[in-house]
């Protein structure tokens, strides 16, 4: 009789072992996701871009995800800074902004062919006598957001790595708020030349008319951190970590075979990595990215035509 009362409790508890290895034991949370804008696409593109990945987070965890868009890079930091967002989709130097606010920490990182990074491109006209970055000299030029890793902060530090003083060697500087506008400045010979992310022209090109051949790539930055996840640090860390293990492996999950995860501008990844090393991520984006604010204010007034 012992043997079998023993026999019959190890089977049950076995259900309650495996409940407790699985992320299975939130009570009713509740948790606001915040994407940044996605560049030439919609809100509703953006929120779809997502919603696969936190719908079967959802169903792995049962914690309740509620994603909407900001209205641009900075709006995302000041909803993380205010405690209005739990998880957050950032560029690389928005992020930054809100941890150095206390108000980010690394969550995940995507992963496409092995790799977690993305590139800056500078484009021309495809008739532009333009061949390298340093030709920018006397050439009028334009920018993305100004909190926006790939349009501008990592152009700007590919400029004075050059030998190039952005603010007085550009003939004309214009700040246009978005990758795609930048592009389509260029296509439309407005301006001499543009930066943009690698996807983010490559998207540009397959939602407009316009082909490659409108385009000549004159230069491409260094490797770049990829656009990370975040969660907001105010939450329980049981929490956090549950969601976190729940994002790495959910790619590896039966029911999720058929799950397309995608990432900035809308691209396929392989996976999300949840335990990327966050001093790493932040020394190797500190590296490429890194600008004198003295300059950003400098480039500021030259686009609003303050030459003072």
């Amino acid at each position: 009789m012992s043997k079998l009362f023993a026999v019959t409790a190890f089977f049950l508890v076995i259900p309650v072992l495996l409940a407790s290895c699985s992320p299975q034991n939130s009570d009713a949370v509740n948790l606001t996701v915040m994407v940044v804008p996605t560049d030439g696409g919609t809100s509703d593109g953006a929120i779809a871009d997502f919603q696969p990945l936190f719908d079967a987070v959802a169903k792995d965890t049962g914690v309740t995800f509620k994603l909407s868009v900001g209205t641009s890079y900075i709006s995302v930091v000041e909803a993380m800074a205010a405690g209005k967002v739990d998880v957050a989709f950032f560029g690389p130097i928005s992020y930054l902004l809100a941890k150095k606010r206390g108000a980010a920490e690394l969550l995940a990182v995507g992963v496409r062919d092995g790799r977690s990074e993305y590139f800056s491109l500078l484009l021309a006209g495809p008739d532009s006598n333009i061949e390298t970055i340093s030709d920018l000299v006397g050439s009028s030029v334009a920018f993305g957001d100004v909190n926006s890793t790939s349009s501008f902060n990592v152009p700007v530090k590919m400029l004075m790595n050059a030998g190039i003083d952005p603010p007085k060697d550009l003939s004309e500087v214009l700040i246009l708020g978005n990758h795609s506008s930048a592009l389509q400045a260029v296509a439309a010979g407005v301006v001499d030349a543009a930066f943009a992310s690698a996807d983010s022209y490559e998207r540009f090109l397959n939602n407009t008319a316009n082909k490659a051949s409108d385009f000549k790539v004159i230069a491409k930055s260094k490797p770049i951190p990829y656009p990370p996840l975040a969660i907001n640090p105010r939450l329980d860390e049981p929490l956090k970590k549950q969601i976190r293990w729940s994002i790495h492996n959910i790619h590896k999950k039966t029911q999720n075979q058929s799950l397309q995860l995608r990432g900035y501008a809308g691209k396929p990844l392989d996976k999300f990595d949840a335990y990327y090393d966050e001093d790493t991520y932040v020394e190797s984006l500190s590296s490429v990215a890194t600008v004198n604010t003295a300059v950003k204010e400098a480039l500021i007034r030259r686009a609003l035509g303050d030459d003072s």
